[in-house]
């Protein structure tokens, strides 16, 4: 008999074990660690290993893992040969199944719904049966001998009838339930259909083993379409309390797969970020051609997204190449008449339609931008840069602003969230907020809030006003001690006295060692600024004139509490050597002397009210018009 080398042997049994389908393998999702942009997942498994090679399959993961990420560990005497991922477009992850289990819950709802409409005709047809009988009854009621036989006919109809309505009203309720469960399984297929891929990943691991074991498997990986955003609420009481910041996050995660009771961690760090640190290359002079420096003047804008927003909206910032925020940038959907303006804080927020694809940037003095990618739901940052050609043509008039309402005051009457026990971490570079009750968050994109922490936090507070522009006095809040706590930039819904106001956007990167917070107008102070016409003159002295201007601003506290208010007005400032301006009064103001602003700190006791007085004359040639108010 011949035999068979040793060699042979071996790759002869690599084949087998090469052909031979792979065996699936359970596992499931234990641990998930959010990053802001993507997140890492721990499975675990056990399986009985046979001895000698044989290959597993991990089925039912994520289509969007990034496989230089995978790590699998295995206890046990067994040896991990090798791993590969793949993606498998033929096979039906668990969303295809889910599709159809609804496919099957439609049909059966279907089918009673049937059901019910062929009874609601049968009992249609006897209500127009006993109607028809009605109509002969009367025609033989004048027969005296037949009052017994029509008294019982009576009741039986009076009583079949109320037998039917009784029953086309059960069958009534019992359409409106089945369409309310159809109706919502019809939202739930058609968000489900919506969703990026229907594909699945899967990790196929060869192994040996010297012995028949039960071998226990940890496997990790990263895998892209998941996120979190923080969120915040601001509370303030009243002027004479800290400030109260309750830390938030938006989850979402779009994956493939569904996590269900798992330990959850949020990660401040995104590892799509480089973390190579810069290294300077060697400068060198050279000169520039004018051409050249035409075109370096001329910088377009650049933009990035920075988060994820809420459904329906764009929002997001617009600064200078400075970090300053630019107040009253346009922001246009490019051939409609829809747009949007930045706050004070250069901040926007730009109603959209699914599928919004572009939008155009735009401020005075500034090169233009277009903004462009799948934009709806996004938190955008865009710098635009000066270009001094348009500068060349700029004439500043000025600018009064006020604070855009919005109709979302019965945000105040919500119910607070539950807030789940969160440990916090500090890394080396990162900040780790582990959720230490079980998450379950499906694959499906849709945001899920949770709470991570709440602060109290010291505030000073001051109003500010200026009459001119507004008679309105807006509360300030300057809040320390917060430097400390890690906070990333985001969304924050700002309570003052009970009172919901709107919503701000926090931004750490760029602030100082005192946070500042506008929380919004308060009707409890009264402003007016008046004009003192019997102090009020014009005189004409030979080829020249005189304007004397005399204000009164008074200011009472409505309010239980003691405030401080900054008031501000202004000087006019001579552009020209024919103008000349005088400063009459300065009702004991702090005056900038180049600007000519006029700044009032007055602290007022509840119900006390106080008035300042300032005034000029202005001095031009006569025959020249000037607006001196």
């Amino acid at each position: 008999m011949k035999r068979v080398s040793p060699l042979i042997a071996l790759l002869l049994f690599a084949i087998r074990v090469l052909a031979a389908d792979p065996q699936p393998i359970a596992s499931t999702v234990r641990e998930v660690t959010i990053f802001k942009s993507g997140a890492q997942i721990t499975r675990t498994a056990s399986q009985a290993i046979s001895v000698g090679r044989s290959e597993l399959v991990f089925k039912g993961l994520s289509p969007n893992i990034s496989e230089k990420t995978i790590q699998l560990k295995a206890e046990g005497a067994v040896t991990i040969m090798s791993v590969r991922y793949a993606v498998n477009y033929l096979e039906e992850n668990p969303q295809q199944a889910e599709l159809q289990r609804i496919e099957k819950e439609l049909e059966v709802l279907g089918d009673r719904a049937t059901r019910m409409n062929n009874e609601l005709a049968l009992l249609m047809q006897d209500e127009a049966l006993i109607a028809k009988n009605q109509v002969q009854v009367v025609g033989v009621s004048n027969n005296p001998s037949a009052t017994k036989d029509l008294r019982e006919l009576a009741d039986y109809q009076r009583a079949r009838l109320k037998e039917i309505s009784d029953r086309k009203y059960e069958i009534g309720q019992q359409q409106k339930e089945l369409n309310k469960q159809a109706d919502a399984l019809r939202k739930q297929y058609a968000s489900l259909r919506g969703a990026k891929s229907i594909a699945s990943g899967e990790i196929r691991v060869v192994l040996n083993a010297v012995r028949a074991v039960n071998a226990d498997f940890t496997l990790s990986y990263y895998a892209t379409s998941a996120g979190w955003e923080p969120v915040y609420d601001i509370r303030v009481k009243d002027v004479s309390s800290p400030v109260a910041l309750y830390h938030k996050a938006n989850l979402y995660q779009q994956t493939g797969e569904d996590w269900r009771d798992v330990k959850l961690s949020l990660s401040t760090g995104d590892p799509g970020e480089n973390g190579n640190r810069p290294v300077l290359s060697p400068w060198s002079l050279r000169y520039i051609s004018p051409q050249a420096r035409a075109r370096s003047q001329d910088i377009s804008g650049r933009y990035s997204i920075v988060g994820r927003g809420n459904p329906g909206e764009l929002r997001g910032k617009v600064i200078d190449d400075n970090g300053e925020p630019l107040i009253g940038a346009n922001i246009v959907i490019p051939g409609t008449a829809t747009g949007t303006v930045t706050d004070f804080n250069g901040d926007f927020v730009l109603k959209c339609q699914a599928g919004l694809s572009q939008v155009s940037v735009s401020y005075t003095g500034y090169s233009s931008t277009q903004v462009t990618g799948n934009l709806c739901g996004q938190v955008i940052q865009v710098i635009l840069s000066g270009s001094e050609a348009m500068l060349q043509e700029v004439v500043v008039v000025g600018y009064a602003a006020g604070r855009r309402q919005k109709d979302e005051e019965k945000a105040a009457e919500e119910e607070e969230d539950y807030a789940p026990p969160v440990t916090v971490v500090e890394l080396p570079t990162t900040l780790l907020y582990e959720i230490d009750l079980p998450v379950t968050l499906a694959s499906d994109g849709q945001l899920q809030l949770v709470d991570i922490e709440d602060h109290e936090l010291p505030a000073s507070y001051q109003y500010y006003c200026a009459p001119k522009l507004d008679l309105n006095a807006y509360l300030g809040a300057r809040v320390t001690g917060w430097e400390s706590l890690g906070l990333l930039s985001g969304d924050a819904s700002l309570f003052f006295e009970g009172t919901y106001l709107g919503k701000t956007r926090l931004e750490f990167a760029h602030t100082g060692d005192t946070l500042e917070i506008s929380l919004g107008r308060d009707k409890n102070i009264s402003v007016t600024r008046t004009r003192l016409k019997e102090y009020s003159k014009r005189k004409f002295l030979s080829n020249r004139k005189e304007d004397s201007r005399l204000f009164e601003i008074a200011v009472k506290n409505k309010k239980k509490q003691a405030i401080t208010l900054v008031l501000e007005d202004q000087f006019p400032i001579s552009t020209n050597k024919n103008i000349t301006v005088d400063r009459d009064e300065t009702g004991k103001a702090a005056v900038d002397d180049t600007t000519g602003q006029l700044t009032w700190t007055l602290q007022l006791a509840p119900s006390e009210d106080k008035k300042v007085r300032f005034g000029y004359t202005v001095k031009y040639p006569k025959e020249r018009l000037l607006s001196v108010d």
